[in-house]
């Protein structure tokens, strides 16, 4: 089925779930998307972020960070993920809550595929109504972590050409 541009196979309920806004981010992982006929199926961009290896050359001692991620407006609802680093390595990901994060960001959904294809930056983002929570210290060390070579690499890797389709099907809310 497609829309927006964007083809996505699985089982048809999901795919008509996910068409209809209604789809729990739990089922994400049971669908596939392209951006076209000539372009190879691959996972949901935020599925695969969260599989993708973030690991610096060498360890950046005291960067150990738990973070909360709030993505409003996607096709499934709100996304909540979770990212664990230490020393800068991404040590573990999810779909979900962690318990007592360093930080909390929400964005928009489209905000946050524009941060992975690189058609936009991080304080574009949340100029169109995201907001961070945390300690000062937390966020800094998340904004340092995001920029290393390997995590906008893993971002550019994850959305491939899904991007701008991905955009256009999200619902567009802002955070509350």
């Amino acid at each position: 089925m497609t829309r927006q541009g964007i083809e996505v196979d699985g089982d048809v309920d999901l795919v008509e779930r996910f068409h209809a806004g209604s789809l729990g981010p739990e089922d994400l992982a049971c669908l596939r998307f392209r951006a076209g006929p000539e372009e190879p199926w691959a996972p949901h961009p935020q599925v695969a972020f969260v599989r993708e290896v973030i690991d610096p050359p060498a360890p950046l001692p005291g960067a150990d960070l738990r973070w909360q991620q709030v993505l409003v407006g996607s096709p499934c609802g709100d996304l909540r993920l979770w990212h664990h680093f230490v020393a800068g390595r991404r040590v573990a990901s999810a779909f979900g809550d962690i318990g007592d994060p360093d930080v909390t960001t929400t964005m928009r959904y489209d905000a946050v595929l524009g941060l992975m294809d690189g058609t936009s930056e991080t304080l574009e983002a949340f100029e169109v109504g995201g907001h961070i929570a945390g300690e000062w210290s937390a966020m800094l060390l998340l904004l340092g972590i995001s920029e290393q070579p390997e995590f906008v690499a893993a971002m550019r890797r994850s959305i491939g050409t899904l991007g701008p389709g991905l955009r256009q099907v999200g619902h567009g809310s802002s955070p509350g």
